[in-house]
């Protein structure tokens, strides 16, 4: 096998395996073979498993700054009135 057969054949055989992986990947996201995938639709089938976890981390990050804020006004407030 000469160096520039290797060459081919390692192109031929990524090359395929970026067809087959990319036709797997199209088929997973849009189960309803249309021509376009829409954002909406990736991304529910991508993150919809932590998109719970994510709206409970934010509305913890929320009220974490809500409680901080609060206990700025509280210690605020104590000063100012002495």
């Amino acid at each position: 096998m000469t160096e520039q057969e290797l060459e081919d054949w390692m192109r031929y055989v990524q090359t395929r395996y970026v067809r087959l992986d990319t036709d797997r990947q199209w088929s997973e996201h849009n189960p309803d073979n249309t021509t376009t995938l829409t954002w909406a639709s990736y991304k529910h089938r991508v993150y919809a498993f932590i998109e719970g976890l994510l709206t409970e981390l934010f509305t913890m990050l929320v009220l974490e700054k809500f409680i901080h804020a609060d206990t700025s006004v509280t210690i605020i407030i104590k000063v100012s009135l002495g």
